[in-house]
This record gives C-alpha cells, structure tokens and sequence, in this order.
C-alpha cells in the first residue's frame, strides 16, 4: 500500500475494528474509519481516562497523529513559525527486527528552533525521569538511575576508552575534505585491539561494528549517557560541529547498554 493512503487507512480501519473488543473503543474505530478524527480522538481519550494502558486505544490515537500529520508537517509548521512541536505516532523501520527492535513501534518526535543543541539532551533526560518516576530502568543485569545527572561523553572519546581506537585519525581533517573517511586505516586500527571484521567492508560498517559490540555495551551503567559529535559521516542533515568539521551535532542517549533516543542540530540551508 506504499503511497496508497486511501487504501491503507482503510486496511487499518479493518484490523483496528476487528481488534476492538470493547463497544467504545469500536465506536471510535468507526469514526476513525469514517475520517471523523476529531470525534474518535474525544472517544479515546474518554476511554483512557479509565483504561490507561490499553494497546488498542493508544494505538488508535497514535494513528490519529498520524493522519493529522498528513495536514500539519511538521517541517511545514517550522517553516510558517512555530517554535516548538511535537509528534506522537506510529513508525515503522525495515529489516530491524530483532531482540531490541520491533518494525512498528510508537515514537515522540519534537523540534525546538533556535534553541541550544545541549537542549535536547535535557530534555530526554526529564522524559526519562518522567517515565520511572521514583524507580528505575533495567535490563538485564544492568541498572540505570534517570534521577542522576546524564554522563555526556563524545564517539571519539568513547571509542578510545572502551575500543582502543583513535577514531578521529580516519578521518580526514583537511579544509577541502572535511569529513572523507578511511575504511583500511580503522580496519588496521580494529586488528591491533582484536575487533574482527570482514575483508571490504566499508567505514561506516566498521565504525558500527566497533559501536555495538565494543562501546555501546558500557554505555547507560548506573546513570543515563549522551553520546556526542558523531562523525559528519555518520550524521546527515546534522550541522557540523563548530569547532571541528569532522564531527556533527548529533547525539545518542543510552541507558543500560541500550539506545533510547537520538537528536542533532538540524541542517536548515
């Protein structure tokens, strides 16, 4: 149904319908079918009020958000003035599915403009603290405490305390070139410290292999992480870093080993 809108609302409309199970939540269902998006939106959340955790009716109006964003880009209201937005909604990502990640899943998105990049980072933090309240996030045998002040520690900086890897002498820092990467020096670099890989491959499979197996599982111990100024490689549509043009202003938060959400400057030439 790839750029069929009308037929996958109405595929939706089906499997929703033939999900809910309570006579409210299929009152909204049909109003939904029927495109009455702000009736349906007022049935679940009356509905909500009482069965907070309900998967049918969240998801339900996440997909509200979603057909509202059709009206209402967000790229389209930053460019007529808004200053802060969000979006909550469905998203799906191909070829993820695995033990930490689902192809459909529900994600908050949100911009402010001309606002510090640094901003961001806080605010995950709040959510993070929002979201436990008085406990804690785990996993596995991992603990991390959202209450604690976040750690902020750059990609170069991680990769040379937990990797061995001087991340930065791969890439180029000449003016005319800022940014080129070099996949044999990391690969000679990953041979010294014993990090296996396979014959070709490219910088950024390299860099990712180095990321997953060797940083990424220290990151989020005990207290929330900001991994900070990824390479410009690793990073499009990000602004580059003032003060060095090999990195951007993009960012990763962890929490016992695990990513939970990203943000960058935005690119806006």
């Amino acid at each position: 149904l790839m750029g069929d809108t009308a037929g996958a609302d109405a595929a939706y409309t089906r499997h929703i319908t033939a999900a809910a199970e309570d006579p409210r939540l299929l009152e909204a269902a049909v109003a939904l079918g029927e495109q009455r998006l702000a009736v349906a939106e007022r049935l679940l959340r009356d509905f909500l009020k009482h069965s907070p955790t309900d998967v049918t009716a969240i998801r339900m109006l996440a997909e509200i958000g979603i057909r509202l964003g059709r009206l209402e880009d967000a790229e389209l209201l930053l460019a007529a003035g808004e200053r802060r937005i969000f979006s909550l909604g469905h998203v799906w990502r191909n070829r993820e599915r695995g033990p930490r990640h689902e192809p459909e899943f529900t994600m908050l998105e949100w911009y402010r403009v001309g606002e510090p990049y640094a901003w961001l980072m806080q605010d995950i933090a709040d959510w993070a603290r929002l979201a436990c309240g008085e406990g804690v996030m785990r996993h596995r045998d991992r603990i991390c405490d959202p209450a604690l002040p976040f750690q902020r520690i750059t990609v170069a900086e991680a990769f040379a305390a937990h990797a061995g890897i001087d991340l930065l002498a791969t890439v180029d820092a000449a003016e005319d070139g800022a940014g080129a990467t070099d996949a044999p020096a990391l690969a000679r670099q990953m041979d010294r410290a014993g990090i296996a890989h396979m014959p070709g491959e490219s910088w950024s499979d390299l860099f990712s292999r180095i990321l997953s197996e060797r940083v990424e599982p220290h990151l989020g111990l005990g207290r929330l992480t900001v991994l900070d100024h990824y390479p410009a490689a690793e990073a499009a549509l990000a602004r580059r870093a003032p003060r060095d043009g090999r990195l951007a202003e993009r960012f990763e938060v962890y929490a016992c080993g695990v990513e939970l959400a990203n943000g960058f400057g935005e690119l806006t030439d």
